[in-house]
């Protein structure tokens, strides 16, 4: 890889979700589509504060003006954005009626779309969420309380979900726990090379990527085309999953890569276990008309090692408490054993040395009220054929886990 390019200190990290992952530093990044709670969110750092009233003013004329399909005011609802540092209107609209069957019984509902265009701190903000109700607009005005505006290539000090051009802090304002964002990267000068993280949390991971890699007719009807670099269970930095890495031949003769690397221990409630999936592609052209890989193998493999081997849980220190700050948490509320709900937001800590094993994931995580207190999962000794696959084993007691709480959040 030619100048400094592979070096450590040429790599950078950014914040994708709550996950960092260091990239170099002359690429080339940008977040695709996202969701936060459920709401689909998107961000314009171009358009002016003018500019950004008269689409709000534009987008309520619009609005007032249509019928619903039963010919009422589409129009139902129209609040001001009242949590700071937050502006913006939010609007409800476009009511529809359905219907399902029970047995004989019909069974009425309707919902209707909720928007809200809101500007923070110079960045323009929408949010989306195609079916919902009133309840819903509660929620929104909950959560853009907790909207700050952030650059794609900043750090955040406090806890949150990282998207494109903004982060929602934590806590969480409410229980659906539905996060989701992409980042791509990749070199201009090098345009075949992709590079693409994906973060879901609230979904449910049927399939592992070995398996649909095991069903798949493509692999078996070209083989000679594929050669396995590395197929099998990697662990990064504690969390588990699995790599397929292939060196590929295209039928118009040239060869790229395929980097691929997905999660596997995906907990439907719980934002800090999503299904993570980690892309890199070489030899990508125009479709239908694939390249050569604008490097070769060793650099590749380099490059795939030092961007997968950095994907972290972005981990923010609880800032020491107060004297006197636990007075706010009863003492019946201040520890929990595993498999009950957690009684308050905040940072909780086990024994970091149960056993003499490190805990999965650190002694000290992030849970929100009402979630269920995991059973702690223990780093096992690796062998030497762990160290081989980069697999770590973990195991658990049968002693309940006892959690403590170190720093409430309100």
């Amino acid at each position: 890889m030619d100048d400094t390019r592979g070096k450590a200190e040429s790599f950078h990290p950014i914040c994708v979700g709550r996950f960092l992952i260091d990239i170099p530093a002359d690429m080339q990044f940008s977040y695709g589509g996202s969701q936060v709670y459920g709401w689909r969110v998107s961000s314009d750092v171009s358009e002016s504060e003018a500019q950004f009233s008269r689409r709000l003013f534009a987008r309520e004329q619009e609005l007032a003006a249509g019928k619903n399909e039963r010919g009422l005011p589409n129009l139902e609802l129209v609040r001001e954005v009242r949590n700071a540092p937050a502006n913006g209107k939010i609007f409800m609209f476009d009511r529809q009626w359905t219907y399902h069957f029970e047995g004989p019984k019909k069974i009425d509902h309707n919902s209707a779309t909720i928007e809200a265009l809101a500007r923070v701190d110079g960045v323009s903000f929408t949010f989306y969420l195609e079916i919902g109700d009133s309840d819903e607009v509660e929620e929104l005005q909950a959560l853009l309380g907790q909207l700050r505006v952030r650059r794609n290539d900043e750090l955040p000090e406090r806890s949150g979900f990282c998207f494109g051009n903004g982060i929602i802090l934590d806590p969480i304002p409410t229980a659906k726990p539905i996060e989701s964002t992409v980042l791509f990267a990749g070199w201009a000068e090098r345009p075949d090379i992709n590079i693409a993280l994906s973060t879901m949390s609230g979904v449910k991971n049927d399939t592992t990527l070995l398996q649909r890699h095991a069903d798949n007719s493509v692999h078996a009807r070209y083989a000679s085309h594929f050669k396995t670099i590395f197929k099998g269970r990697r662990e990064i930095n504690g969390i588990p999953g699995e790599e397929l890495s292939e060196r590929v031949k295209e039928l118009n003769g040239t060869y790229g890569h395929s980097y691929m690397w997905e999660s596997d221990t995906v907990k439907e409630a719980d934002a800090l276990r999503p299904f993570l999936t980690l892309e890199l592609s070489t030899g990508v052209g125009r479709p239908g008309e694939p390249v050569n890989s604008s490097l070769p193998d060793k650099d590749v493999q380099t490059l795939w090692d030092q961007i997968s081997g950095s994907l972290r849980l972005r981990q923010v220190q609880p800032a020491s408490l107060k004297e006197g700050a636990r007075a706010n948490v009863e003492r019946k509320e201040t520890s929990v054993r595993a498999s009950q709900s957690c009684p308050a937001t905040g940072w909780w800590s086990c024994s970091a040395d149960v056993e003499g094993h490190q805990v999965l994931g650190g002694a000290t995580q992030h849970f929100v009220k009402g979630a269920r207190m995991p059973q702690a999962q223990l780093l096992a000794p690796t062998t030497v054929l762990d160290k081989l696959k980069n697999h770590q084993p973990t195991f658990t007691l049968s002693t309940p886990t006892e959690w403590t709480l170190t720093k409430a959040q309100p």
